[in-house]
């Protein structure tokens, strides 16, 4: 008869990074939000940021052709709301959430 010894030698990590710490669900350039959501990851963020930032660019047509969510400063979350740019052709749906994973 053979034995076998399992050892389980491991350090525990700390429940969060830091004091107050939250995750944001990421991605970048996606082709749309179903895209986004399926194959986001959920990523502790840095401390220097407070909001989880979710970028929707469409068409004229309303036609979603790429979304990007990040870790975001306040700064970055100034101009939230909708913004048609003219010489894209775009429509940029900006939308901060606080301290959530945030989707559109």
């Amino acid at each position: 008869m053979r034995r076998v010894i399992l050892s389980s030698r491991f350090q525990p990590c700390p429940a969060t990074p830091f004091p107050n710490s939250f995750k944001c669900f990421t991605c970048d350039n996606a082709v749309d939000n179903y895209n986004c959501n399926r194959w986001a990851e959920d990523r502790w963020c840095p401390e220097s940021t407070q909001y989880c930032l979710t970028v929707h660019l469409f068409t004229d047509h309303g036609k979603s052709t790429s979304v990007t969510k990040k870790c975001a400063t306040g700064e970055e979350c100034h101009f939230v709301g909708c913004h048609h740019h003219r010489e894209s052709g775009h429509t940029v749906s900006t939308a901060p959430s606080f301290r959530a994973a945030g989707w559109v």
